[in-house]
């Protein structure tokens, strides 16, 4: 089952949804922002503002969506809902990142910040309270 990042009012009303779940959905958003924030050299304030900012600043987040999306497997509502924007907005992030991979050095840096990303979650997973 994905995780899911719904607000708690529809939390409370899916009863297959435990805590432990969504807590693990906002942990797995948290990692890759914090690693396209990284990898794009873009304040993680700026990662998430409301404001669209430069070019470079809405690069990083319609990849982090992106990411999001491919490596973790949610819906495109429960990332808007993470990134505090709307579906269609995450849509199309997915779009332009996906046009974007036929650049072979784009495409690359992509496929390094997946795999990154999947060994950070194995990580975080084995080194959590419920493991230890």
């Amino acid at each position: 089952m994905t995780p899911n990042v719904s607000n708690l009012k529809a939390t409370r009303r899916r009863k297959s949804l435990k805590p432990e779940d969504l807590r693990q959905g906002l942990t797995f958003v948290r990692l890759v922002e914090d690693t396209v924030s990284a990898a794009f050299q873009v304040p993680l304030s700026a990662l998430l503002s409301h404001r669209r900012g430069t070019a470079r600043i809405s690069l990083a987040r319609q990849v982090a969506m992106y990411l999001t999306h491919v490596v973790g497997g949610f819906r495109l509502s429960e990332i808007g809902q993470a990134f505090d924007r709307d579906r269609t907005t995450v849509a199309h992030a997915c779009a332009v990142v996906e046009n974007r991979r036929d650049d072979p050095a784009f495409n690359r840096t992509l496929d390094l910040l997946e795999i990154i990303i999947v060994r950070l979650r194995r990580l975080t997973r084995a080194f959590s309270p419920a493991t230890l």
